[in-house]
């Protein structure tokens, strides 16, 4: 994140989402699991921090069951 406290960059260091077919609607397992990851990347994306000196990382583990 930036200085200002705004998102820059998101990156997923690991992907181990599976959908489960039984709780699908209509969906593919892949076009569920695509729109899951862009509903995640979308909310990280808009969050904002207070603002620091410089630059700073942070790593988030999501568990899905």
């Amino acid at each position: 994140m930036s200085p200002s406290g705004a998102v820059e960059r998101l990156e997923r260091l690991a992907d181990t989402l599976v959908a489960d077919p039984a709780q699908l609607e209509g969906e593919s397992p892949a076009e569920a699991r695509r729109r899951a990851l862009g509903v995640i990347g979308k909310a990280l994306e808009g969050a904002t921090f207070a603002p620091c000196d410089e630059a700073t990382q942070i790593t988030l583990p999501l568990v899905f069951d």
